[in-house]
């Protein structure tokens, strides 16, 4: 089965389509991830508390979505809430 759409509004109002890459729900520091990638190389990462009670968002187009996602769990990562994400670089 294909992994299904995701839309999420970035800068804006503006659409960018994201398709479902990977997903961590070994609930890993109280935390479940799940990472997007668009063809471009555009990549999200959305972290979701365990109890469904918070979700936060890191984002990127230079660094390699595969290095991003390894490093999803590290110290000094930073999420934030989705209308607040800043594109890394």
């Amino acid at each position: 089965m294909a992994p299904k759409a995701k839309e999420f509004f970035l800068g804006g109002n503006v659409p960018s389509r994201l398709m479902v890459h990977d997903v961590d729900k070994v609930g890993t520091g109280g935390y479940n991830y799940y990472g997007y990638l668009e063809e471009n190389g555009m990549w999200m990462i959305q972290r979701e508390k365990t109890d469904g009670t918070e979700y936060r968002y890191r984002s990127g187009i230079t660094t390699p979505y595969s290095t991003a996602w390894t490093n999803r769990t590290a110290s000094g990562i930073s999420y934030y809430y989705i209308n607040a994400v800043v594109m890394e670089e």
